[in-house]
């Protein structure tokens, strides 16, 4: 055979092989299933160390864990869904957990909802949320397929526990090359006959209209592009006439003091035209002013309120119990009650996390230096904390400390600023090298008063200050047992101290 027939043959061959070879990566299935994931877990989750886990912070039995998903509230049972890796605790191909509680603290692992399992998904389960069409609940989802590409899909459960794939998925496609490599992270949500549906995008969240939950049609970028990436995991929801557009823009423009973190968790008050897809609201602002907070989803509870959660962690962050080898990581916030006031939106820890609160200790006391107080110390506690300046200038509260590691939470008086510092902790998460670990927030002290509630656990801590109007969470890795709580002032103040221990036995 004549050299040339060969060598056009051999390619031919090669061609052919690379064909077949593609078409493997397209439509073969994932080989993750949720039967595996289980069965992992069930085998993994006694090896995992708890010396970090938060007794009231939600965290998963084992793995990696991300953002929260599909958040909702059915038939008196609160679901929540999330990112999750159970194979190491380092973020891999994403499958759904799923956990419920009846009143958003105490929470019941059950089996996993999603597993990349099907072609369109092979590459992960990513972001999505949840609606109940009757009795029935379903979960829309963004899955990844071999080549990258992203299409969103749905799964249902008539049980709540097991999930069946749609047999017609992916239900919607991106048109372009762009839309395939970005849009994501799809959340639902009912208005009158239709269906609504935000998706995460560069250009800003795209709001799409469908009559059955299978047939969606673009209606409308609904506010311009912000940052310099995609628009991840938008949300809205309605409470007290207003709508709240929340979502988590990538590497965020830093503004005075806010947007510190590499990327933000953003929110506007306003109204959205679901019509037009115009939504008319404030300028975005920060939703927490602390390092960690991303990826925040709300749902409607039991009394028509309005509750949201979210992984209190950040992208370019060290993540400490898996450098550890503790077999686990990523915690979420406590759930939050959200009302708008006077036009501000006010955040409040989950009524429920009261019934947690025991041992009850007190201090009145007036001091100027370093002090400390019996009984105030603890790794899993509440602190409600009042100053009154007398003729101080500054007022620090130093918490999981232990000889020269602490978290602290000073307020300057002089210039009306709090201070949320991490950076004496023992493992420091902060590694973006335009990052600190110090965020710094205006905010009034109302006659030379200061007053903030501050929920401690292991690891993490949550500030709500201003009733609610200002809040910060940060994850704290310091010594194992650190317990210690250091009051510290320039001057003389007078303190009023209510202290409880989180107690879930």
């Amino acid at each position: 055979m004549h050299a040339g027939a060969i060598f056009l043959i051999s390619a031919a061959l090669l061609l052919a092989a690379a064909a077949v070879m593609l078409l493997i990566i397209r439509f073969a299935p994932g080989k993750h299933t949720c039967t595996k994931a289980d069965a992992h877990i069930e085998k993994s989750r006694n090896t995992a160390d708890p010396c970090y886990r938060g007794v009231c912070h939600f965290t998963p039995p084992t793995g990696w864990m991300n953002d929260p998903n599909g958040f909702i509230y059915k038939d008196g049972v609160y679901h929540l869904f999330y990112q999750y890796h159970p194979y190491s605790a380092e973020w891999g191909p994403m499958h759904w957990g799923h956990a419920v509680s009846k009143d958003l603290i105490r929470w019941t692992h059950l089996p996993v909802a999603l597993a990349p399992d099907r072609p369109y998904d092979k590459k992960g389960c990513w972001s999505g949320s949840a609606i109940t069409v009757g009795d029935r609940l379903y979960l829309m989802y963004t899955g990844v397929d071999g080549f990258g590409r992203k299409t969103q899909n749905l799964a249902y459960s008539d049980d709540g526990i097991h999930f069946e794939k749609y047999k017609r998925n992916p239900i919607l496609r991106g048109k372009t090359i762009s839309e395939q490599k970005n849009l994501r992270d799809p959340f639902l949500w009912k208005d009158g006959e239709f269906y609504y549906c935000l998706l995460a995008d560069q250009k800003g969240p795209r709001l799409y209209r469908s009559r059955h939950l299978m047939d969606w049609h673009f209606v409308a970028h609904i506010t311009p592009s912000i940052g310099a990436n995609v628009f991840e995991c938008p949300c809205l929801i309605r409470t007290d006439g207003k709508d709240i557009l929340i979502g988590s823009p990538v590497q965020y423009p830093k503004q005075g003091d806010e947007f510190a973190n590499y990327s933000a968790n953003v929110y506007s008050v306003g109204k959205l035209d679901c019509g037009s897809g115009v939504f008319v609201g404030t300028d975005f602002h920060e939703l927490d002013r602390g390092m960690d907070f991303y990826a925040a989803q709300c749902a409607r509870g039991a009394d028509s309120s309005v509750y949201m959660i979210a992984w209190m962690n950040m992208w370019e962050r060290g993540q400490i119990p898996a450098e550890l080898g503790h077999g686990w990581n990523g915690t979420m916030t406590l759930p939050r009650k959200l009302k708008i006031v006077d036009g501000k939106l006010v955040q409040r820890p989950a009524e429920a996390i009261r019934s947690y609160c025991k041992n009850r200790v007190s201090v009145h006391d007036q001091f100027c230096g370093e002090k400390s107080f019996a009984g105030i110390c603890g790794r899993s506690i509440v602190l409600r904390i009042r100053c009154d300046f007398i003729n101080a200038s500054r007022f620090t509260v130093n918490f999981f400390a232990s000889g020269p590691n602490r978290a602290a939470i000073t307020y300057d008086l002089t210039n009306q600023l709090l201070l949320f510092d991490v950076t004496h902790t023992r493992y420091p998460t902060t590694r973006h090298p335009k990052e600190t670990g110090k965020r710094w927030i205006s905010c009034s002290a109302e006659s030379g008063r200061i007053e903030m509630e501050l929920f401690l656990d292991r690891s993490c801590a949550e500030a709500f200050l201003a009733g609610g109007e200002i809040t910060a969470s940060m994850l704290c890795y310091n010594g194992e047992k650190a317990d210690g709580i250091l009051f510290d002032a320039d001057g003389t103040v007078k303190i009023d101290i209510e202290k409880h221990d989180i107690v879930m036995g």
